[in-house]
């Protein structure tokens, strides 16, 4: 997946679109080139950052994302996405900022999140997850902000969360 073009994460982007999306529209497009689509930004020919906040979108998060190897800043808030947050995620492996918060996601917090080993910053605020806080998130070392609050999480918190710092 490092290998991976300009042109496939496009036709990632663009496949995806309407799950993302819901019933609105992003103006993503073959007809416009990428530096003009809605929230996506390129750094040294790839997709390094996705940012889509506070617009009337209702879609869901598409596993597809994961496929987005070169992805550095993950900010899908505000834009009322339900549904559960996909483990693909946890393939995003340069990933240093993840910010889903303000949504209607469910389900629980995916264990694979913990495989992000240069995130530095994450936000699951006020969403409506459940079950229990995965004690992977213990291996995000680099991580200085884990933002989790608002949500309908149980149990105790892992104590792998005391080796973040």
């Amino acid at each position: 997946m490092a290998n991976r073009t300009l042109a496939e994460d496009k036709e990632t982007l663009l496949a995806i679109k309407d799950k993302l999306a819901g019933e609105s529209k992003l103006n993503w497009s073959l007809k416009l080139p990428i530096d003009e689509w809605e929230g996506v930004r390129v750094v040294s020919k790839r997709v390094a950052e996705l940012t889509l906040k506070n617009k009337d979108l209702a879609g869901t998060i598409p596993p597809e994302l994961g496929m987005l190897s070169g992805l550095t800043h993950l900010t899908l808030s505000g834009i009322n996405l339900c549904g559960e947050i996909p483990a693909e995620l946890g393939l995003l492996s340069s990933l240093k900022k993840l910010n889903l918060r303000n949504n209607k996601l469910d389900g629980s917090v995916p264990p694979a999140l913990g495989n992000l080993s240069r995130l530095e910053w994450i936000s699951l605020y006020n969403n409506r997850l459940t079950g229990t806080i995965p004690s992977t998130l213990g291996r995000l070392t680099k991580v200085k902000v884990l933002s989790l609050k608002i949500n309908r999480l149980e149990g105790p918190i892992p104590v792998e969360l005391g080796n973040l710092h």
